[in-house]
């Protein structure tokens, strides 16, 4: 390719927290020969809650952003739309912002980051309804094997695997293991998230006599505030040593992980979180439930995989590095070594310019 091109990313950004406004955030910031790249950030003082519902507000600030898209889209050769594709209202949207994009004469991209869309479409209507809000775009990029096979199935070869990587060069192992006997979770405080099923967790290791405490990482949820505080009280309520720290910046993160022994996130569905990969890269073990890539991304030695929404077997999971440091050892070295080799961000970020290229082969 001998003249620049231009793509434009289109998703929540910084100061929004989470897997996917880290994920853009590095790659509008990535330095390629071929490509110039610019930000379409979504994020607004407005995006207060109530995330993949239909409501004036999110129809108000839909017709804004597709503003803000063609005309941006205006001035490009290519859109990189970023989306968890779910539940349907989330992948209207998702439609919609492409349909601007190839109005304004566009190559588009869609990025999968989310894992729901694996059960949500599952149904005749759900894959329709995919097929048609897909319709225009010229790729599809899927973070984890399940959403790829789950697209696949709709939308065929235009969608390609490119797994989630980490900044290893940021995300580095404490000089001092930690010893402090503290779990971190970080992520929004959510139900679907398994937040709960972690109270849980730590309230059968307080029974059995484990010396732990919880450390909780994260803020409000897309779901807006009611969930939020429906979470607090129920935290509150548990007699579990748990400590709430707030939620971060990107930038901060980095030394929250180094300051854990265990990362545990719970969740009931994901496609390949960028937490795990995270936790993995500051060398520190990890117990997640098995979902999505998770269980791929740990191998056999990086962490261990627990069943879905069963605090018992949580708790056992979190017991086993609680109680051995040579476990803890063995697997704080070999997730390191698993993200330096095979999650590495520029490893990730080179497959997304590919796929941007193979568009004008």
């Amino acid at each position: 390719m001998n003249a620049t091109r231009r793509a434009v990313i289109v998703g929540r950004g910084l100061p929004e927290r989470g897997g996917i406004s880290a994920f853009i955030h590095g790659l509008a910031a990535h330095q390629h020969s071929g490509w110039k790249f610019e930000l379409v950030n979504l994020t607004s003082d407005e995006n207060m809650g109530g995330g993949g519902t239909i409501s004036r507000g999110n129809a108000t600030r839909t017709l804004r952003d597709l503003r803000r898209v063609r005309q941006a889209g205006a001035a490009g050769d290519l859109v990189h739309i970023h989306s968890a594709l779910a539940p349907a209202p989330t992948l209207i949207r998702a439609g919609l912002l492409a349909r601007a994009a190839r109005g304004a004469g566009c190559r588009v991209v869609v990025h999968a980051h989310g894992g729901k869309v694996v059960s949500w479409a599952d149904g005749a209507w759900q894959r329709r309804l995919l097929g048609i809000a897909l319709s225009n775009v010229d790729a599809v990029i899927a973070v984890s094997d399940g959403v790829a096979e789950t697209l696949r199935n709709v939308l065929g070869d235009r969608v390609r695997h490119v797994p989630n990587g980490v900044n290893v060069e940021r995300f580095t192992p404490p000089k001092t293991p930690p010893s402090a006997p503290q779990i971190l979770y970080v992520g929004i405080l959510t139900e679907r998230k398994g937040v709960l099923d972690l109270v849980r967790a730590s309230e059968h290791l307080a029974d059995r006599g484990v010396s732990h405490e919880v450390l909780i990482a994260g803020g409000r949820p897309d779901e807006g505030d009611e969930e939020h505080q429906r979470i607090l009280r129920a935290i509150a309520d548990s007699t579990a040593p748990i400590r709430l720290l707030g939620a971060f910046g990107h930038d901060e993160m980095p030394q929250v992980y180094r300051e854990a022994m265990i990362f545990c996130l719970p969740s009931w569905w994901e496609a390949m979180p960028l937490s795990v990969l995270e936790a993995m890269a500051t060398g520190v073990p990890v117990v997640a439930t098995d979902v999505g890539d998770i269980g791929r991304s740990l191998g056999d030695v990086a962490g261990r995989v627990a069943p879905l929404r069963d605090p018992a077997s949580l708790a056992d999971a979190l017991e086993f590095y609680l109680s051995d440091p040579n476990a803890r050892e063995r697997a704080g070295r070999a997730g390191r070594q698993r993200a330096v080799e095979e999650f590495s961000i520029v490893s990730t970020h080179d497959e997304v310019i590919r796929c941007y290229e193979e568009l004008y082969r």
